[in-house]
């Protein structure tokens, strides 16, 4: 990050594998939401570790759209997060 002038990683993704033909799996860690959040905080915490660098989560839920996804926006109730 350093040697390229980064100061924000937008990184880890930690979205789980819903679809076998979502073009991001690659990005996510495991099918467990338990283990990709502890390595996912590893991760942060590691890259935070040194002065002004950052580190965001990306497509933590529900973000599998990949047809028009540039112009989708996931609406989705606080009941239907929390189910």
């Amino acid at each position: 990050m350093k040697r390229l002038g980064v100061h924000l990683w937008l990184a880890p993704a930690m979205n789980i594998h819903r679809n076998p033909l979502c073009g991001r799996n690659f990005e996510y860690f495991s099918e467990d939401p338990l283990i990709s959040g502890k390595l996912a905080v590893g991760i942060i915490l590691g890259a935070q570790k040194h002065p002004g660098c950052g580190a965001t989560v990306k497509h933590f839920v529900c973000n599998n759209q990949e047809t028009n996804r540039f112009n989708s926006n996931s609406v989705v109730s606080e009941r239907a997060m929390t189910s």
